[in-house]
Formats: C-alpha cells, structure tokens, sequence
C-alpha cells in the first residue's frame, strides 16, 4: 500500500530501490506500531 502512495505522489512508475525503500518505510511502521501495543497490552506501568 505505501508503494501506491508513494506512486501517486512522484506522478511515475517506482525504480526498485523505490519500491525497496517504500517497503522498508512501511515495516518500520508497523513494528513501531506493534511494539507500541505490545508495550500497551502486556507492561504494565509502574507507580
């Protein structure tokens, strides 16, 4: 989905590394998201 995006923005098909670095941009995100609630659901905050 990040490579349709990122697609729409240059106005032309993506290079490989685009696609590449799209990609990477994209599972950055989601374990920042994953870590985010996994820090939510199972740790418990301290007093």
């Amino acid at each position: 989905m990040n490579c349709i995006f990122k697609r729409l923005q240059v106005e032309r098909p993506l290079t490989e590394d685009e696609i590449r670095h799209a990609n990477e941009e994209a599972e950055a995100l989601v374990m920042d998201e994953y870590d985010s609630l996994h820090k939510h659901v199972f740790e418990k905050e301290q007093p």
